[in-house]
């Protein structure tokens, strides 16, 4: 039987998940199989936003190889004007994390890491608005199926050197620049089978993360991110305007 049942904020349930074989869950005393939570505001006109589990990232295109690390629900609110607060203040369940935003068909989205030193303070995830259609955006494109995770980034930043000079010491999530004069940056990996070009407007992030699924070699299964894509051979190049 399928049971749906809608909280305010004013009066949030109680919830125990405990990892069993197949997971459970008690909302206020009453024994849940198979729970599943998302977020929504009675005035926003955009979909509810999902929260989402290891197997449902391991299934999803494009986000599987971050399928086996942990991750926990965050707190999420959304206001009458669709702004959506994150609030990771009472968060203890990872010293070092990630926000991330899952989404069908795309890769997933880095929003926001926390370490040791860095307050856990709400904040409102950067890039993403309520659309007059009433679609969730991402800086102005459509999000399909949009779920919300914090997301454990235990391991040390052990991804080697990069070469663009990046300080890796942190594992924060930078955003990736060429030098004046160049106009735009290229990306290629030719194993996973992508070349792109950035220019100095539409800038990407990088940050690095450990993958399970990956095989364990020189940089003990760490691997650079680039705009939620996991890179193996990759190649880089700053152009000017005369080579685009």
């Amino acid at each position: 039987m399928l049971i749906a049942i809608q909280y305010l904020t004013i009066n949030f349930p109680n919830v125990l998940c405990l990892p069993f074989p197949q997971p459970i869950c008690f909302i206020n005393g009453f024994f849940v199989v198979n729970a599943s939570f998302s977020y929504a505001s009675l005035d926003c006109p955009c979909p509810q936003i999902k929260s989402i589990s290891q197997n449902e990232i391991l299934n999803l295109p494009y986000s599987e190889y971050l399928g086996n690390l942990p991750i926990s629900k965050p707190s999420v609110t959304i206001g009458t004007d669709c702004v959506i607060t994150v609030d990771p203040s009472g968060f203890t369940d990872f010293h070092s994390f990630f926000f991330m935003i899952f989404r069908t068909g795309a890769p997933p989205i880095f929003n926001k890491r926390f370490y040791a030193g860095i307050p856990r303070d709400p904040f409102v995830p950067v890039g993403l608005t309520c659309s007059e259609d009433g679609e969730w955006n991402y800086f102005g494109g459509n999000i399909e199926n949009m779920s919300f995770a914090f997301m454990s980034n235990e391991g040390k930043c052990d991804c080697g050197e990069f070469p663009r000079s990046i300080p890796t010491e942190s594992c924060d999530i930078f955003e990736l620049k060429c030098p004046e004069p160049t106009n735009a940056l290229y990306l290629s990996d030719q194993e996973v089978g992508w070349n792109l070009v950035y220019y100095q407007d539409d800038l990407p992030n990088i940050t690095c993360q450990k993958s399970p699924l990956a095989p364990v070699g020189e940089n003990g299964g760490s691997f650079w991110i680039v705009d939620g894509i996991m890179l193996s051979e990759a190649a880089f190049a700053c152009l000017t305007q005369l080579e685009i």
